[in-house]
């Protein structure tokens, strides 16, 4: 990312990562957990709150916030973040989970799939 100002990730790209994608289908509590933990949130909490109607899309939405600053993203308004958010809440945290990719959550996650075995590698 380093200063550009934009995603360097598309908000529709859930699919570039597939072991992320599949774990984020069958456990989304745990991806909003490891974003959480890469901004500084309480893993526990942030995983928690996901099962929390309406204050998880709050949770989802402080988030995005956060990694925005963090990254330095400008260009997107709090009501376009909103709406990413609500309409688009899955693309939206798979977003987030990849613009991490340069913090250890990629690689956590990546980890914890491949130790559990989530994922088919189609072998």
């Amino acid at each position: 990312m380093s200063g550009s100002g934009t995603w360097n990730e598309g908000l529709f790209d859930c699919y570039v990562d597939p072991k992320l994608c599949c774990l984020q289908i069958f456990c989304p509590c745990l991806v909003l957990g490891y974003v959480g933990g890469a901004m500084g949130e309480d893993k526990k909490k942030s995983c928690i709150a996901y099962f929390i109607p309406l204050y998880n899309l709050y949770c989802v939405y402080k988030l995005r916030d956060s990694v925005k600053k963090q990254k330095s993203i400008e260009g997107e308004g709090s009501i376009q973040s909103w709406l990413f958010v609500i309409c688009c809440t899955f693309c939206s945290l798979n977003q987030m989970a990849r613009v991490s990719k340069r913090t250890s959550l990629h690689n956590q996650l990546c980890e914890f799939i491949s130790k559990n075995n989530l994922c088919f590698s189609g072998d």
